[in-house]
């Protein structure tokens, strides 16, 4: 199993924060040895004059511990032009160097450059090796080799590393303090909605995130559980839905009803006139065709008005919820839409005949009537009804009233005594 994209992201991030560490401290390192380097050079000059001056006053071969000690001389010795060791003071006699070249160097500039001194800084070792060249009366050229100490040179270097050390730790931390606000802010609450994505893929859609933050991860949480919300609600349509038209069924349907009662409302219930002969006739699943051609009817008118349910109690029932406003429309629309396309259900014979040849029950052979719509439509508008049966109740005497007229046709209930009245047909009919 791979890392995540976090944890990824995290080495990715810690990664490049050390290597950004390690070149500032090296950049800053390199600018201050460079300083340090030109300082002990400045340094040494200064040494230089001022051992050379200390001479007029004081025999060479013997300078005086005083002298040295207070130059922070470690070796000192006196060579011959030529090079030859005449004295030594401190240290062996035998040196490491080879400070003949020195020797020679610091007489031609003297001779040539009117230089006092010719000096050697070792900024490994931290010394500055003097090569000062001497005359005296009744002497030949002698040249003093002193080798003094920086100590400053380690001072600075130590201060460098503290600074630099402190430099990288305020670094390293405020970039952890970034890292800890960011894990904070987006990682944590990612990998939140990610875990809450993963139980819904499962099928638990109780999930809920809550992310008191106010911007895009906190506005996501927010449209996740929305979302939730609505899989769950269309989940629980869906296991209600009838399979083939995929309208909710009843227990929808009942629930719909029931919570739009308390207010005004037209109930339209729909079924098709002589699907049985129809079925028969031409097969389930021409009789599928139907269904699905009288759906595709009915949604079409309803799905038009605001606020406006469609149902499939079974078979070849259908039910819409409206406003008591926008009923007539819709069932006058109904029953013109089927009218006009219905056609593609029939065959040609028996669409120009104007009926199909079946048996009835009994085994008879008989002319049935090509498919027509009726709709019974129920309102609250002139009485009060306190449970969705009451409702289907009446539906169900408007229909049958409805069906003895001949084509597609509609019919609505308005007693509020014992009269049905108020009768539309298919436009034309």
């Amino acid at each position: 199993m791979g890392k995540s994209i976090i944890v990824r992201a995290s080495i990715l991030y810690f990664v490049l924060l050390l290597a950004n560490i390690t070149v500032m401290i090296l950049m800053v390192f390199e600018n201050q040895v460079d300083l340090i380097a030109q300082n002990a050079e400045v340094n040494s000059r200064l040494i230089g004059l001022r051992f050379r001056e200390s001479f007029a006053d004081t025999d060479i071969h013997e300078p005086g511990s005083a002298l040295l000690d207070s130059f922070n001389v470690t070796s000192y010795r006196v060579y011959t032009g030529s090079g030859r060791l005449v004295s030594s003071s401190m240290g062996n006699a035998d040196t490491d160097l080879d400070r003949t070249t020195g020797i020679h160097t610091a007489l031609t500039r003297r001779d040539f450059e009117n230089r006092l001194f010719h000096h050697v800084v070792d900024h490994q070792r931290r010394e500055l090796e003097l090569f000062i060249p001497v005359s005296t009366t009744g002497m030949t050229d002698h040249v003093v080799v002193a080798t003094v100490m920086l100590d400053s040179v380690d001072r600075q270097i130590g201060y460098l590393y503290r600074q630099a050390t402190t430099l990288g730790l305020l670094v390293l931390i405020l970039h952890l303090l970034y890292a800890w606000y960011l894990a904070h802010t987006v990682l944590r609450p990612m990998r939140r909605i990610m875990t809450a994505t993963e139980h819904v893929t499962r099928g638990d859609l109780d999930i809920r995130i809550h992310l008191p933050q106010r911007n895009e991860l906190g506005r996501m949480a927010t449209a996740f559980n929305e979302m939730s919300v609505a899989i769950a609600r269309m989940q629980n349509e869906a296991r209600s839905s009838n399979p083939l038209t995929g309208l909710p069924g009843n227990p929808v349907i009942a629930e719909t009803l029931t919570a739009r009662l308390a207010a005004p409302v037209a109930v339209l219930y729909i079924d098709l006139d002589n699907f049985k002969a129809f079925n028969d006739h031409y097969g389930f699943t021409r009789g599928d065709e139907a269904l699905m051609f009288a759906r595709d009817c009915i949604v079409a008118e309803a799905q038009s008005t605001p606020d406006t349910f469609t149902g499939h109690q079974g078979g070849d029932d259908f039910i819409v919820i409206t406003g008591t406003e926008s009923w007539e429309a819709i069932a006058q629309g109904i029953v013109d839409r089927f009218e006009r396309d219905k056609a593609v259900l029939f065959d040609p014979t028996d669409l120009r005949r104007g009926y199909i040849v079946g048996r009835d029950r009994a085994g008879v052979e008989q002319r049935f009537p090509l498919l027509t719509v009726s709709v019974a439509v129920v309102t609250n508008e002139e009485r009060t009804f306190s449970h969705p049966g009451e409702v289907a109740g009446v539906a169900a005497e408007v229909k049958t009233l409805a069906k003895q007229n001949e084509g597609s046709t509609w019919m609505v209930d308005r007693r509020g005594d014992a009269t049905t009245q108020h009768t539309g047909t298919a436009a034309g009919s």
